[in-house]
């Protein structure tokens, strides 16, 4: 299994710039986030990983780091997330993927999404039920991804944060955290290919199951109240 850091983007998932910070280079407790994904992942055996980076960014994500000899930086001026994740699962294809965006912080292991993964045989989504991530009030105004999981564990239905489409106003919280099955890649391909980022974004979920993780801590880093909830958790 190989790892893809998502850290490409010009807005957030609230319309707020991204080029002026680092995501993913933020610090808590004296570390990047990037450093507690890789951490996440070296635990469940990712053996090689690849940055793709904001071209503006590349060289400090280079810098920061330069001691991980797994890791791969790479600039990309690409500036749709979801086209960001196809390039990353094409140059790896072949091997099944551990994709993870680099505003999402958190402290779980990811060793029980790996045996659902293994068990389904197909691509697994992160989520989390919204109790665990804020209340009500502040899903209102944060543009969460939402997902509905049916009875057979799979996802039915699902919006994202970079998906033009109607919004969910229910079902559970979508965590920037997958698990992509190596014979799927193609077909995301073809999605891509088709040049119709709407269709693609409205239809490439369509074979994932759901995890569901309560456990631990997790925020989206570029959202401020998430931000400051994760500041106050990892505060020193």
């Amino acid at each position: 299994m190989k790892g893809l850091v998502n850290a490409i983007g010009e807005n957030d998932s609230l319309g707020g710039d991204r080029t002026g910070e680092i995501r993913g280079l933020v610090r808590f407790r004296g570390k990047p986030v990037v450093s507690y994904i890789l951490e996440r992942m070296k635990e469940v055996g990712v053996g090689e990983v690849l940055v793709l980076a904001n071209k503006e960014h590349e060289d400090e994500y280079k810098k920061a780091l330069a001691e991980e000899k797994y890791v791969t930086v790479q600039g990309c001026c690409v500036m749709s997330p979801l086209v960001a994740y196809m390039l990353g699962f094409k140059q790896l294809m072949g091997d099944d993927v551990l994709a993870v965006a680099d505003d999402n912080l958190f402290d779980f292991s990811l060793a029980e999404m790996v045996r659902k993964f293994q068990e389904v045989d197909d691509n697994v989504l992160a989520v989390r039920d919204l109790e665990f991530v804020a209340s009500a009030e502040e899903a209102e105004r944060l543009n969460f991804g939402r997902v509905v999981i049916g009875d057979n564990g799979k996802i039915t239905s699902a919006s994202f944060s970079f998906a033009p489409q109607t919004r969910l106003r229910d079902g559970k919280i979508a965590l920037d955290i997958y698990l992509i099955n190596r014979r799927r890649i193609p077909q995301f391909q073809r999605m891509i290919a088709k040049g119709d980022l709407d269709y693609a974004a409205k239809n490439w979920w369509k074979d994932f199951y759901g995890m569901v993780i309560n456990k631990g801590f997790w925020a989206d880093i570029g959202k401020p109240e998430l931000r400051r909830k994760a500041e106050e958790y990892f505060k020193d």
